[in-house]
């Protein structure tokens, strides 16, 4: 879960985006950044065999990330108290979501 202090970290860095987006963008990068690369590498080991249909592997990464941590951050910095059970179901299904979107249908 996160931090009280992480959590204000967090609130002023996003007020203050439009003032500093290359303070923002680092930020995104520093912390995402890693994770994105993976996925990526992921996305393009997974569509070498077949299994997903990813035009942009960078893009999936990020928007993976986006529908899958970003909704359960956005509430937790806003000040909503979401219970364990309720962050692992929003996750599971938004995963689920993505991975059927992306899945291969076998055809062209």
């Amino acid at each position: 879960m996160a931090t009280p202090t992480g959590i204000k970290l967090q609130r002023i860095l996003t007020s203050q985006s439009y003032r500093f987006p290359e303070l923002f963008n680092a930020a995104f990068e520093e912390g995402a950044g890693p994770t994105i690369d993976f996925l990526s590498d992921l996305f393009a080991r997974y569509r070498a065999a077949g299994e997903v249909d990813v035009s942009d592997n960078g893009r999936a990464a990020v928007a993976f990330l986006s529908l899958v941590v970003g909704g359960v951050a956005r509430l937790i910095t806003s000040g909503h108290r979401i219970a364990e059970e309720e962050i692992e179901a929003r996750i599971r299904f938004s995963v689920q979501i993505f991975l059927n979107g992306i899945r291969s249908r076998g055809g062209g």
